[in-house]
Parts: C-alpha cells; structure tokens; sequence
C-alpha cells in the first residue's frame, strides 16, 4: 500500500487511468536491472523517476552526466533529499547512486560486475534494458522480457520483447539491422537522439513492467535524426533461431 508520502509523490501519476494506485505499486515492486552505455543513461533516469523499486546497474563505465547532475543537485536545495539509494556495494561516492537517490528516495540501486552467471542475474529482474550483447541473448534464451536499444549513424533502434516462448528475441532480426555504430554520431543531432531514444526506451520499459499495450508479438521501432522519421513493425521468431528458435533450445 502507498504510504501519503508516496501518493503525493506519484499523484500526477496515479490519476493517469492506464496506472493508477495498483499500477504504480507495481512499478515500486519491480525489479529492473540496466545494461549498457549512453542509451541506457536516460533511461535510468526516467526508470528512477517514475518509481520503479529496484534497478540494477550493469555497466563498465560511469557516464559523465551523473557527475554533473550530483553537482547540480548539491547547489539546488530543494531538490536534496539526504536519504541515498542503497546499494550492493559501498561506494559512497558513486554518482549515480547518488543522483538517483536524490531523484527518488524509493528506488534502491544494485551495482552488478561484468562477471558472474549471465542467467542467474537476469533471473533476479522482472525486466532488462540493455543494449545488443550476450545478456540479451541470454534474454532470448530464457523467455526473459527485454528492451534492447543501438545506433547505426543516425538512426536509433529499439527492440522489445515482453517474454513468452512465441516469442520472437533479438537474434530473429536480419543481420544488417543489427548492425551498430561505436559512438554513433558524435554531433549535436547525435546526442538529443540518444536523450529522446533514451526517453522513448524508458516509456517502453514502464509499459512492460505495468503490463500496458499489447502483449505480443515483438516489436521493432526505429526513428531517424533529425528528420523525426518514425517507424516501427511486428518481429515474427524465426523457427530456426539459435537462440530462441528450435536449434537454440529456448529454456522453459
């Protein structure tokens, strides 16, 4: 149950017919685990935001972004809240979980290593954003729902995937769509696309955790930069996937 707190915290939220109570209590008992790079940094923040409970982090690098928000944070008082995210590992000094904390007392942050059993760790979230790599194959393996985002030049690509053994996973999708671009486009245009697909990802991911939309198949969405070119279509699996398909084995 919401405490008052949290019911004025979310309030634009819940009167949203498609939410409501149920719906965001869901969102605060669900466990979403993050992967990845400069796609996935605003996605983190919209996640946190919104009231998702715990969000695990899986990533090599920490983007610059935290660090400039913490700073900014530390000058605006109103937007301090002394009560930090928790976190699987000390690191007090971690600007991400203290941004995010900051944004929202409510979400708790595991930091994950590179290292360890791949299914094991997926097992433990209901969801996983992350962008193209062995941990979403593992995803397609196990049934697990995924939102899967790249870049190729300027154009942003997104895959989503909410779970099921019909399902069709990431490597259902032709080679030459798959393709990604180190870096994208290091411009301008290049970085406010990585901001709105980040925006756009986390919409995605919300709708999976809260059951919102259609549940199958999966899709594909792609928008190209700066024109706004907007397209998405149905992801059919294929039969003879290595992964999800009858070679691959699909668990479950």
């Amino acid at each position: 149950m919401l405490s008052e707190a949290q019911i004025e915290r979310y309030s634009r939220q819940i009167i949203l017919p498609q939410l409501g109570g149920k719906g965001q209590e869901t969102l605060l008992r669900a466990r979403v685990l993050v992967n990845g790079g400069v796609l996935q940094t605003t996605t983190l923040l919209y996640l946190a935001a919104a009231g998702v409970g715990t969000i695990g982090l899986r990533s090599r690098e920490r983007p610059a972004v935290f660090s400039a928000l913490a700073g900014k944070m530390d000058d605006d008082d109103h937007l301090i809240n002394k009560k930090r995210a928790s976190s699987t590992l000390d690191e007090p000094g971690d600007p991400v979980v203290a941004t995010l904390g900051r944004l929202n007392p409510d979400c708790r942050v595991v930091r994950h290593g590179m290292d360890g059993s791949a299914a094991g760790l997926i097992a433990a979230y209901d969801l996983v954003v992350s962008e193209p790599g062995p941990l979403v194959d593992h995803c397609g393996r196990l049934g697990q729902p995924v939102c899967c985002s790249w870049g190729q030049t300027s154009y942003r690509h997104l895959f989503v995937c909410r779970g099921g053994p019909d399902q069709a996973c990431w490597a259902c999708l032709p080679a030459e769509q798959k393709r990604t671009t180190p870096g994208h486009e290091e411009t301008a245009f290049g970085r406010l696309a990585d901001l709105f697909w980040g925006a756009f990802q986390a919409t995605e991911a919300l709708k999976c955790v809260i059951g919102l939309g259609p549940s199958s198949p999966s899709r594909v969405f792609r928008c190209q930069f700066p024109q706004l070119q907007f397209s998405d279509r149905p992801v059919e699996q294929d039969p003879d996937c290595g992964v999800c398909g009858r070679a691959g084995g699909r668990d479950g």
